[in-house]
């Protein structure tokens, strides 16, 4: 789960986990404009015409000329994009030398196909003092520091390439904006959150003295705000130095988001993830932050594990701010694995295994059970999955982890696998699996699915339905997955689709954010949804199936399926 948090000194924001440089690297090299185009556009041209990209840098510079002693004789544009910054400014002063820095290759091969622009594709934290020329008598920012992953490093770099008297230009979202309605304003691209008073804080932090402070320079952006702003003869300022955030900051957040039709909460949430682990190479954008939490960060077991860190920069705790909801209310949630009410008597006087499995049949499934102790329907639902993964295993080593009560094994070794071998945590479900569901070829192991007792590369295939949902470690369960599949073994796991079914949940995913947890290990073939015809708004009328899994549908999905190979070495 991706959350957005607070500094409580500065009061800016941003997501965390943040994602480490390996990854920005490869995102912004790669996938950034991809994304954006493959999303609105049909390619960087249309998108420079429909953004109004000369019209906005225009806007722009009318907005920041009154700042100007002199006029500039030198440009240096930080994230340039598409060049339009860098057009208007030729226009301008047209004698005067300018430079853009951009990430992007095929920014930067945009530039010079269409306006003639030498772009440099550097990262934006690439601006020693050795390797461009300068110093520059103008440097702007035009929404890059919410994307960077140190705002502070990078407007440092900037500062020191700024000469004596010159003027930076930095732009970000305005977080606190009357102008944003708060749809899409929190996605993965935007890994902090500014607002005035934290503009002005960073500002302070990198050694600028602030001039200017302007509201939505340019139409297409109205909720933005930009800071102009010179050297400081004070120099940069400690953490310590910088003003704290106004003490009614959280109040006014929180009535400004409510005032947008923004869900708020009061709930503590842990914080640990890497970001790694929640990114789809092929939907980065998928994320975005729709339910909005204030309070404190997680402590105890849940909290443990990897500590979050703010920061160095930051010299304050941190609060959550927003993290992804469930679309489904709590009143239209169906309860699962519901009893048929006139058997509660029979069974609570029967045998002792009979009324174990009664009373346990909230948390418990024996899908091949005939004694009516559970609903015909959940029961095809749970036997379907593991008939799907018969396609897969002929003749071949197979390891059930959280095998439950055993039944799903019975159907692997009789479907045709060569030997199967279920793992589960609990004795009783274990030692009821043993009794009842233990044809020759099948073994059960009491372990949990994080250690378990089997050697490595010692399996062809791991079978893992309405498992991973359940675990706190997941980083721990797939890689013991890792561990004991042979090169090339398959998984095939499944998890339960978005929807806030979470009283025995550790984790809550959509389908994109589960196809990225299992991505951080294994290398995907396919994607499924199953439907049980349950009764909900998001699934009703939806049949008893498993079908290939589709962006289009994937919100019908009670459950995804994911067939993955183990990632060669």
């Amino acid at each position: 789960m991706l959350h957005v948090v607070m500094c409580q000194q500065c009061g800016m924001g941003m997501i965390s986990p943040r994602p480490d440089s390996a990854w920005f690297d490869q995102f912004y090299r790669k996938d950034y404009w991809p994304v954006y185009l493959g999303s609105r556009f049909k390619d960087l041209d249309d998108m420079y015409i429909q953004d109004q990209c000369a019209e906005r840098s225009r806007q722009i510079f009318e907005a920041i000329d009154v700042n100007f002693r002199y006029s500039p004789r030198n440009y240096l544009d930080v994230g340039c994009g598409q060049g339009a910054m860098l057009v208007e400014f030729r226009r301008r002063c047209p004698t005067a030398p300018c430079l853009g820095v951009e990430p992007s290759p095929d920014a930067a091969a945009f530039c010079f196909r269409r306006h003639g622009l030498e772009v440099e594709p550097r990262p934006w934290n690439s601006l020693q003092r050795e390797e461009l020329r300068g110093p520059f008598d103008l440097i702007t920012l035009v929404h890059v520091l919410e994307h960077v992953l140190d705002p502070v490093d990078v407007l440092t770099r900037a500062v020191d390439r700024l000469s004596p008297n010159g003027l930076i230009y930095v732009e970000v979202p305005d977080l606190l904006s009357e102008r944003w309605s708060g749809k899409d304003f929190f996605h993965i691209a935007h890994v902090w959150y500014f607002h005035e008073t934290a503009l002005r804080n960073l500002f302070l932090r990198c050694g600028l003295e602030v001039i200017d402070v302007i509201h939505g320079a340019a139409d297409i952006w109205s909720w933005a705000i930009g800071f102009v702003g010179q050297k400081s003869l004070r120099g940069p300022q400690p953490p310590e130095g910088v003003p704290l955030a106004p003490s009614d900051f959280e109040d006014r957040l929180r009535d400004h988001l409510s005032l947008r039709g923004i869900a708020l909460a009061m709930r503590d949430q842990p914080l640990q993830k890497r970001l790694a682990q929640l990114l789809s190479p092929r939907r980065p954008f998928r994320f975005l932050g729709k339910l909005f939490v204030l309070g404190r960060e997680a402590s105890g077991p849940l909290a443990a594990g990897r500590p979050r860190r703010a920061p160095s920069w930051t010299n304050g705790g941190l609060r959550v701010l927003a993290h992804k909801s469930t679309k489904a209310r709590p009143e239209q949630l169906c309860r699962l694995n519901e009893p048929l009410a006139q058997n509660e008597k029979t069974f609570r006087n029967s045998d002792p295994a009979s009324r174990w499995l009664y009373v346990n049949r909230a948390e418990r499934m024996d899908a091949l059970d005939t004694r009516g102790i559970f609903a015909p329907d959940r029961q095809v639902f749970h036997r379907a999955r593991y008939e799907f993964a018969l396609d897969y295993l002929a003749q071949l080593e197979v390891a059930d982890i959280a095998c439950g009560l055993g039944y799903g094994c019975r159907i692997l070794k009789e479907g045709g696998a060569k030997a199967v071998v279920g793992i589960d945590s609990s004795p009783e479900a274990v030692a009821y699996a043993r009794a009842n569901h233990q044809p020759a070829g099948v073994r059960f192991e009491v372990a949990d699915g994080t250690k378990t007792p089997l050697s490595e590369s010692s399996v062809d295939i791991i079978t893992s339905f309405e498992t991973i949902e359940h675990v706190l470690n997941t980083e721990g369960l797939l890689t013991e997955f890792t561990r004991i599949l042979k090169p090339e073994g398959r998984l095939i796991v499944s998890s339960p689709n978005d929807w806030g079914l979470t009283e025995h949940h550790c984790h809550t995913w959509t389908p994109f954010e589960f196809m990225a947890e299992i991505t951080a290990f294994f290398e995907i073939e396919s994607a499924w949804e199953q439907n049980s015809r349950t009764t909900n708004h998001e699934n009703f009328s939806s049949p008893l199936d498993i079908k290939v899994w589709s962006a289009e549908t994937e919100d019908q999905a009670e459950c995804l399926i994911i067939v993955a190979r183990k990632k060669s070495v």
